[in-house]
């Protein structure tokens, strides 16, 4: 055994010394080692590790479960109740994926209300998936009221931190060919749906925009998951373009 393995399982037994006091980071942390081990029953004791820190109210636990769940169909009210117990104890990210879940029905009821204030809960951790997700709702008036003026400043402090949807939409209300809301909200429609445009309008190659890599922050094991972006947001862009038409004031919206 050379040293750097007799290195790597003298940390692991340590870990698990941790763990077995009860420490919620140290539960979590040996659990996932185990889950990334190369037999079944690593597998279930990581998990057995990761549930104990979740009950004890370890909301990267909470959250991590709620990936492992959410992967599989026939475990989609798992997924949900630990994403509600994370979020509910301010896990930034739970709060914008139930946002997602409750914005497009996924595994409960449709509640556009409840998911605003999901977005707006993330968004003032500065999540940057919930604050373009709650710019999405300011701008269309979607269980909140329409307030174009916070959604452009929150698509503005997204930007800065480098989201890819943020920097085209605003990008594109600084040049004068997009320079009302209809134009705004159509260019991020097709933005949400996959069609990188120009200035211009000139469709160009297609690109994914989504985020499809969720990392629990104090864990370097990262899951796939789906987009951070409601689904609503991509697919109905229609009823975006027609409530920035409604808007009378278009000065305010720029």
């Amino acid at each position: 055994m050379d040293v750097g393995q007799e290195e790597k399982d003298d940390i692991f037994a340590k870990l698990k010394e941790l763990a077995q006091l009860g420490r919620n980071d140290e539960m979590f942390r040996y659990g996932c080692l185990l889950i990334s081990g190369i037999n079944e029953e690593s597998k279930d004791e990581g998990l057995q590790w990761i549930l104990k820190a979740a009950k004890n109210k370890y909301t990267d636990a909470q959250y991590y479960l709620y990936l492992y769940y959410s992967k599989n169909e026939k475990k989609l009210q798992e997924a949900v109740y630990w994403c509600n117990k994370a979020a509910n104890e301010g896990h930034a990210l739970a709060q914008n994926q139930l946002g997602r879940m409750y914005l497009d029905g996924n595994g409960v009821s449709v509640d556009k209300r409840k998911a605003a204030e999901l977005f707006q809960a993330a968004a003032s951790q500065s999540d940057i998936n919930g604050m373009v997700n709650l710019a999405a709702a300011l701008l269309v008036g979607s269980g909140v009221a329409r307030n174009p003026d916070r959604a452009i400043g929150l698509l503005r402090k997204s930007a800065k931190m480098g989201d890819p949807d943020a920097l085209q939409i605003i990008a594109a209300l600084e040049t004068s060919s997009l320079d009302s809301p209809a134009q705004l909200l159509d260019h991020w429609a097709k933005s949400m749906r996959g069609e990188k445009k120009d200035i211009n309008g000139e469709q160009k190659e297609k690109t994914n925009l989504s985020k499809n890599n969720i990392s629990s922050k104090k864990s370097s094991i990262q899951q796939e998951t789906k987009s951070t972006r409601p689904l609503s947001w991509r697919l109905d862009y229609s009823a975006m373009k027609n409530a920035s038409r409604n808007q009378v004031d278009t000065e305010d919206d720029r």
